[in-house]
Formats: C-alpha cells, structure tokens, sequence
C-alpha cells in the first residue's frame, strides 16, 4: 500500500461536476487560439489549465493547526513520536515526519482521508518491527564473526610432530589419507568461549541488545576489547575449574610423552592443571537435555576430551539468533564427570605401555575423508583385541567400546544367570590384550569389517532381552563370537540371522 504523504491524491475532494469530468484515457481537446498556429494553441492550453487548478501554499499557520490536530488524534490512538521509538540508523522517520507535515494538507475529516492515514502508520509501526528485528540479526552476525575472528588469532595451545604407531592399511578399505605420512602435525587451540557461552556476559549483551547498527556494534566491540579479553580469561578459568574438578589428583609424571617425534616434551611449559586435562584418560560426559534415551547411535556413552570439549559447543550449536531461545542450560553445566570411562581408559593405557600419554597422541581424532559425500575414509587407529568388532575406533571410540560391553554385562548378568544363558565376558580385567593398533598388519588378520551389508549377520541371542545388545559380522566372525561368548559349538538357525533392529526398542 503506497503511504507516503504526497500520495492521498485519491481521496481529494474535486469540485468538478461528473458531466465535466473527462473520459477515462481520453484527452482533452483545446480550441486553437486565433492568429496562431495550431500546435502552439495545443502545447499552451493544458499549461493554462494547470495554473488555474493549482492550490495556494498553505501558510505556516495552517500547517501548524494540521500538524497539532493529526497529533491529537494519534496521540488518542497511542501513537506518539516516543512510543513509536524510531531507531537511529533507520530512515523511516522521515515517513511519520511527512505524515504530520505534508506538502499538500488533507481534509482530516473525510472518513476516507483518515482511514488512510491510520493505515499508514500501522504499516510504518509493522516495518519498524520487522526492521529492529532484521537489524538484531545482523548485529548478531557481526558479533559472530567478531568472535571467531579473534578465536582464529588465538596462538595454539601446543604443537608438535607425532611419530605413528604403524602404518594404516592402504591395499584395502579403509584407507589412510592421500597425504599420509609417517610423521603427522598435530595441534591443540586455546579454550575459547562461543556465543552459546557469551550472549548473556553483560558486555555481550549490551551490544546485542542496543539499539544500533552492526557497523556501530563492532566500533563499540573494539572499544571495549580489553573488558572482553577479561571476561574471556575468566570463563577460560571456570570451564578448567570445572573439568579439573572431575578428574582425580595425581602425584609425581603427569605427562610423557613417548610419541613425539623429535623425542621432545611439547607440554613442559604447561601448568600441572593444563596437563592433567590433556592425558587421554580425562574424559567426559557431555549431557544434551534434547536426546531421547531411545536415539539411535545415542551419544550418551561417548567420551568426550578437553579438545572435543572446545569444539563441539556443549549445549548447543548457537549459528543464529534464534538458535538462543533453544538453548536450555549454560554449555559449561552441560559436562559431567565420567569416571567409567577414565577408568577403562586408564586400564587401556597400561595395556598398550604408557600409563601417561595424551590423547594427542593416541589418534583421537579422524583422519581423511573418502570420495563420497564426505564419509571418513579412515575412522580411527585402534580395533577391540577380545572380540570380534574389527571396526577401528579413535581412542574415544575404543574406550566407549568397553565401556559399553562392561555395562551391557554388568547389568544384564543377574537375569543371564537367572534364565540360564552362557555369557562369557570377554572385555573384563585380564592379562589379555585389550586392544591392537589397525595397522596394515592387522588389518589382513581381522575380518573385514566392510563386508557388503547381504554377507553379515547378527548374534540372535545378544539381541534379544535380557543383553539387547547388537553384535554383527560376516558369517565365520559370529560362528566364533557363539562359541567365545556362549558357549555354542554347533550353531543353530536361532543362534544367529540377518540383522534385525528389534533390540533398539
């Protein structure tokens, strides 16, 4: 709807009479003047018309008596110059002043005039809002960018070469990275708090919640660096507060490293605290209030390190503005303690000789990705030496693996005794490898694990309840897994079959 002021031409009241009125897309036609030529007469008799029919100026008084009567009445409705709080960088000011001031003034009078007027100024008042809200958006993009700006200077943590166990498999999937090489970079970045974390700092807030543009919002950003360098340095000290506080005291080594590639210590300029929370056996629990105990693949299980921490943004990816509202706890209350996990990683440590290593250097993050839809083409260094999961894992992965089959037995071995059913656990403390680094090596002495979906089956008897447990490979790796976990020499067709969903529920 056109609301400008010069446009309520519409609603003039004419005074010509209907049967003087010309015929729609008709023209007027002017008698020539006599002793001129035609086309002079023609050019000169609209401009004439023109003249007559143009109003007088109105004089400051009149404009003045307009200007005070349209403020009565929409003050009336509520709508003052204040309660509309027009925003600064906006234009739409000039909008309402032309309401109130217009070059030619209306007859407030005629019900049409005002109806029109009203409806201009619920229009302005609807793109006010829209605009403020649009405006929020863009301040908060900025300040996004701010952030992650000031997070990709952060100096790193540490950085080193690592020395790799052994060569992953290459003739066969899944293979290594295209750049592989023995010697592998590794880095660790700075804690640095995400807008999950900083949208409710005082500071953040103001600049999110004034009523400004991003360009001013980031002039004011760089104004106040240093209070937000403070601010910064201060959640850095709560989150490690936080996670030190779930890890045990230790005494003596903290750290050695045993794979660096130089023969270096990369960690010894860090504090004690700063080194604890690097050993590969602090790990975490990371809740999220928006899973269901029924999802599948749950990540309720999964072991998460400091680094994993700091990337992921417990709580809640925060992208968007609107992201905000979804937010249901602070990020830092999200992680918990996970002592199961930190005690089977520490049995694992001991297993494969270093009782100190960081996770750094254990592979515990994933490497490469394959031709397709960016799948990793290579999920981790380590496979499960006791059973017949030859699926490799990153160190996380392989300390969620027996975390897993622990609890599986522990809570289920009550009623297996109580009905009867072989289960021998196969992932308990025992002098037995615990797990095997996926070398080349290894990888043509395991089954193959990404066998095509028709040639696996699954173990009926761990699907079923009391386990619900999902055990799968090719058809030899299950006949082993019957004999080792349940004792069956002579499979039967109830034994095991095509993989079923039915334990998930």
């Amino acid at each position: 709807m056109m609301c400008k002021a010069d446009s309520f031409d519409f609603f003039t009241t004419s005074t010509d009479m209907p049967g003087d009125r010309r015929p729609r897309g008709g023209k007027a036609r002017a008698t020539p003047l006599e002793g001129r030529p035609k086309g002079r007469g023609k050019k000169a008799a609209p401009d004439a018309q023109a003249v007559e029919n143009k109003k007088p100026a109105p004089t400051d008084e009149e404009k003045a008596a307009y200007r005070s009567e349209i403020e009565r009445r929409f003050a009336e409705l509520g709508w003052t110059e204040k309660r509309m709080n027009f925003p600064t960088w906006s234009s739409l000011k000039s909008e309402w002043l032309a309401l109130l001031e217009p070059n030619e003034l209306k007859d407030l009078n005629d019900d049409k005039v005002w109806e029109n007027i009203k409806q201009c100024v619920r229009s302005l008042q609807d793109r006010i809002k829209t605009e403020r809200e649009k405006q929020k958006e863009l301040r908060f993009d900025r300040l996004n960018r701010l952030l992650s700006a000031l997070k990709k200077d952060s100096p790193p943590l540490v950085v080193f070469n690592l020395r790799r166990l052994g060569k992953p498999p290459c003739t066969e999937y899944p293979c290594p990275p295209l750049d592989y090489t023995e010697l592998k970079k590794v880095s660790h970045e700075m804690a640095f708090p995400g807008m999950a974390d900083v949208h409710k700092w005082p500071i953040i807030k103001s600049l999110l919640e004034a009523d400004t543009s991003a360009d001013q919002l980031e002039q004011d950003f760089n104004a106040r660096r240093e209070e937000i360098d403070t601010m910064v340095s201060e959640w850095r000290d709560k989150l490690h507060t936080r996670l030190l506080g779930f890890l045990p005291k230790r005494q003596g080594e903290i750290l050695q490293p045993t794979l660096v590639a130089d023969g270096s210590d990369p960690f010894k300029d860090l504090s004690d605290d700063m080194k604890r929370l690097l050993r590969a056996d602090s790990l975490f629990l990371v809740y999220d209030w928006n899973e269901s105990p029924y999802t599948i693949n749950s990540s309720r299980n999964q072991p998460f390190t400091y680094q994993d921490i700091l990337r992921i943004h417990p709580g809640g990816s925060v992208h968007r503005l609107g992201d905000l509202l979804k937010q249901v706890e602070s990020p830092i209350d999200s992680i918990r303690p996970y002592p199961a996990a930190q005690e089977i990683a520490r049995e694992l440590m001991a297993s494969i000789g270093r009782p100190n290593a960081s996770y750094l250097e254990l592979g515990s993050e994933i490497e490469g990705e394959c031709d397709w839809e960016g799948g990793s083409s290579y999920s981790g260094e380590w496979i499960c030496a006791r059973c017949i999961d030859a699926r490799p894992k990153t160190w996380q992965g392989i300390v969620e693996h027996y975390v897993v089959e622990r609890q599986t037995y522990q809570s289920s071995r009550a009623e297996l005794a109580k009905r009867k059913i072989t289960y021998h656990d196969l992932h308990s403390p025992s002098d037995r490898p615990m797990i095997r680094f996926y070398s080349a090596q290894v990888a043509r002495e395991v089954p193959f694990y990404g066998a095509d979906e028709r040639d696996m089956y699954q173990c009926w008897l761990c699907s079923k309840w009391p386990l619900k447990h999902d055990v799968q490979g090719t058809k030899a790796s299950i006949v082993k897994h019957l004999l080792e976990v349940h004792g069956v020499k002579k499979p039967l067709s109830g034994h095991y079959g095509p993989p079923t969903i039915d334990y998930m529920y």
